[in-house]
């Protein structure tokens, strides 16, 4: 089946998903305390744990290969988006914070397995450490204004990067993991994409649907984060040599992933402008219907 059909019907049962979300809140069988408390589930124990997973594979110097080059090009995407987003929103930090993260964690990994299979998490284990890393050091800066953010702590001391490292020592290492334990993580693996998708509609839930589709403004900013930020990346990707094809398709569907969550926690943790956060992230994953998959269309044909 073509790629791109693929990504949609996937991009279809998660927005079927995140409704049930939206329901939840409208209902109030979900309040917004609790959607936090669901959102530190999955950040501090689900994400890590799918990263964990990833890792815990028979170790090859061919795998290892696969690591570094994503390392590379993950990081390369991720100054793109950065970039692009510093030169257009430098002096709005909310939609800077949004353009350049995407929600790799929560919609970028699912989609990836939708497409590539169980095991290609493995591709993008590099891109979502790296996000995390620089969301809490570059992203709280920018949404702060506070350089004091930019330390090493603040990135040592996170669950997913500290899960990439633990995963990292078993892959090197090759540790074979328990039987017991692998089918725990896969149990818990599995409670990803339902659980991001119900937190995404319960902040849909929160959103001024109005003023949401009548915001110019988040419009342009949708284009940007899901159809400019990705062309570059796949300009980029396109002169990086075929034989990594599954790599690039990767790392080019994290990169079409409309805005990251995480910067409606940062702009409530800080005071900023939450509801200006919690719109961009709805109406880029609503958009993101019809830009993820035109995208990877248009990668597919010229790749």
């Amino acid at each position: 089946m073509n790629i791109a059909i693929i990504l949609f019907n996937q991009i279809i049962v998660m927005f079927l998903l995140m409704f049930v979300g939206t329901y939840l809140y409208k209902k109030q069988l979900v309040t917004i305390e609790g959607s936090k408390q669901l959102g530190n589930l999955l950040l501090k124990i689900v994400v890590p744990i799918v990263i964990l997973k990833s890792f815990a594979v028979e170790y090859s110097d061919e795998k290892q290969q696969i690591l570094i080059i994503t390392f590379i090009l993950s990081l390369c995407v991720l100054l793109i988006s950065m970039i692009i987003s510093h030169i257009i929103y430098k002096k709005d930090p909310i939609l800077n914070f949004a353009s350049s993260f995407s929600n790799v964690g929560f919609i970028g990994i699912p989609l990836v397995q939708a497409v590539l299979g169980e095991d290609s998490v493995f591709y993008i284990t590099c891109i979502v450490a790296q996000l995390v890393a620089l969301q809490w050091t570059y992203g709280l800066m920018i949404i702060t204004k506070n350089k004091d953010f930019i330390k090493l702590k603040n990135v040592m001391i996170n669950p997913v990067v500290i899960a990439f490292i633990i995963g990292l020592l078993i892959f090197k290492l090759d540790i074979q993991l328990p039987n017991v334990m692998m089918d725990t993580f896969t149990f818990m693996a599995n409670m990803n994409t339902p659980l991001a998708m119900i937190i995404c509609g319960i902040y849909l839930g929160q959103s001024n649907i109005k003023k949401m589709f009548t915001d110019f403004s988040l419009y342009k900013f949708s284009l940007v984060r899901l159809l400019l930020i990705p062309l570059f990346s796949l300009v980029f990707l396109y002169f990086v040599p075929n034989e990594y094809f599954d790599i690039k398709i990767a790392i080019l569907i994290a990169a079409c992933a409309p805005a990251g969550a995480n910067v409606a926690v940062f702009a409530s943790a800080h005071n900023k402008d939450y509801k200006k956060a919690v719109n961009s992230v709805c109406l880029s994953t609503l958009l993101s219907i019809i830009f993820i998959p035109m995208i990877i269309l248009l990668a597919t044909s010229i790749f």
